[in-house]
């Protein structure tokens, strides 16, 4: 829901593991896939420069 919401084109934020800053990032693409016990979740995030 939360990247659905975002559209693809909302920004928000995000702390790449292992750094202690947040950078703010579009995500365009994503998918889930459910599986009986867990669910994968793919996604392709790009950097905002502003």
């Amino acid at each position: 829901e939360f990247l659905s919401w975002h559209g693809g084109y909302r920004a928000f934020l995000w702390r790449p593991p292992k750094h202690n800053r947040t950078v703010r990032v579009v995500c365009r693409e994503w998918s889930v896939t459910d599986n009986a016990r867990y669910s994968d979740f793919s996604c392709t995030i790009e950097q905002v420069i502003s």
